[in-house]
């Protein structure tokens, strides 16, 4: 839901929302808001504008319209009511050429200088967006740490109020993808601080779904441009400037869940974030987008330190060292799967032997151990993919052998030696997460920070 509630307004008077971006001249040069302010209001045409800097955007202003289903523009008209303009499309290529440069309509359609409609395939420049996530106080942090590793640049991990943080180097590959991460359903519920721009925002996700339960933005209003009289073209245009402090959230309680109890636990906790930050969400959406990740924290029981890791991220005298983060370098360019895999598989491994070593009271090396016990599964299943290639190879060389072998067989040995193969490429994953393991405790010592699964190393 937007606020105010401009989608059922907007249904209510069979219009929709546009979004435009007004690019950058060729020549270099920007136009202003002024500029788009004067097109805009000669027309009366009802709209909210705004500096794309604002919003992180690539583009010199942003602008939201409202449009009938018809594709006419709405305006307002003297006694503050709703009228009809021009045509989309004729808006459109006149907004262009006055101010002589490109547009992109709804992120998919690109507007020439001349007016013509093409496809928009996207600026190559990357958006300015700061993240930082945090798991459930109850999630496994070798599972944070092993997708952490699988990102493409140098990240950092701590444990601030007991919960693991991360704070990457250019935001968070988790959400929006988190169903593609090994072991993400251990990590839930997550939550993610998120900067982009003046606009603050806060997503929940409580499975592995592509999008978030739960999503509250904040940030400055656009200016409303063309309705000066209370009526229904103001209430639209004042919906059109609100548009930055959003919450959104999936209707009724998350789906129940089966499983084990951490599964269930996870759930449990991942329900009762939802219901807080839905029943405060409407009003932390209409603070001062400064003053979320704060009231965010402080809802969900999180120490001051979360908000302003985060706030601070861009500064270029920020320091993560400093906030007492521990560096986890980048993932080996194109390792993919395998990496990823190895990291979270590697972690899995050692949390299992530390927490029978604890259970005996015994300080082991357990990675080291770890190691050892992998070295010997990966002999183990190379033998036996060598001893079944040799068993169906040798009796093709001679009839030395009188050993038949039907295509069933043949076919079952061919199984064989692809489920063994592909288990020893996992063992020697396995191995070089260790590796990363190892060089990953020792980054977190150094920085005194609580080893994640309380391993002796």
């Amino acid at each position: 839901m937007i606020l105010p509630d401009l989608p059922a307004l907007l249904e209510r008077h069979g219009l929709y929302l546009i979004g435009l971006e007004v690019q950058v001249r060729a020549d270099g040069s920007a136009p202003t808001v002024d500029e788009v302010r004067t097109f805009l209001a000669a027309r009366r045409v009802l709209a909210g504008i705004a500096p794309g800097s604002q919003y992180a955007s690539n583009a010199a202003v942003v602008i939201n319209v409202a449009a009938y289903e018809d594709d006419t523009i709405a305006v307002a008209t003297d006694s503050g009511e709703l009228g009809r303009g021009q045509t989309v499309e004729a808006f459109f290529a006149g907004l262009a050429h006055s101010l002589r440069t490109e547009i992109v309509a709804d992120e998919d359609t690109l507007v020439s200088i001349t007016g013509e409609l093409g496809p928009y395939e996207g600026s190559e420049a990357p958006l300015s967006i700061d993240s930082l996530t945090i798991t459930g106080p109850d999630s496994p942090q070798h599972v944070l740490l092993g997708a952490l590793a699988s990102m493409p640049e140098q990240g950092h991990y701590g444990l601030v109020g007991g919960r693991g943080v991360v704070l990457p180097a250019q935001g968070m590959a988790l959400h929006g993808g988190i169903a593609e991460v090994p072991g993400a359903r251990a990590m839930l519920p997550l939550l993610t601080f998120e900067r982009s721009g003046e606009v603050r925002s806060i997503n929940l996700y409580g499975d592995t779904s592509e999008d978030p339960h739960v999503t509250i933005n904040s940030g400055p209003d656009y200016e409303a441009v063309s309705a000066h009289v209370p009526g229904t073209a103001w209430d639209i245009e004042q919906g059109l400037a609100k548009i930055p402090r959003v919450l959104c959230a999936d209707e009724g309680p998350l789906p129940k869940k089966r499983g084990d109890k951490k599964a269930k636990a996870s759930h449990a906790s991942a329900v009762a974030a939802y219901e807080l930050l839905v029943r405060a969400g409407g009003e932390l959406s209409q603070s001062q987008p400064q003053e979320l990740f704060s009231n965010v924290a402080r809802l969900m029981g999180y120490p001051a330190e979360v908000a302003s890791l985060v706030q601070a991220f861009d500064d270029p005298a920020f320091d993560p060292e400093r906030r007492n983060l521990a560096a986890v370098p980048a993932a080996p360019e194109g390792s993919g799967f395998v990496h990823t895999t190895g990291v979270v598989g590697a972690l899995e491994v050692c949390e299992k032997i530390g927490a029978k070593a604890k259970a005996k009271g015994r300080a082991v090396d357990v990675i080291g151990k770890a190691r050892t016990r992998t070295l010997a599964l990966l002999g183990i299943y190379l033998l036996l993919v060598l001893g079944v290639i040799l068993a169906n190879v040798i009796p093709a060389l001679g009839t030395w052998l009188d050993i038949e072998h039907d295509i069933f067989t043949r076919l079952f040995s061919v199984f064989l030696v692809l489920g063994f193969g592909f288990t020893a490429v996992f063992m020697w994953a396995i191995l070089k997460g260790l590796d990363k393991a190892r060089e990953t405790y020792a980054s977190l010592s150094a920085k005194n920070i609580p080893n994640p699964l309380s391993l002796e190393n």
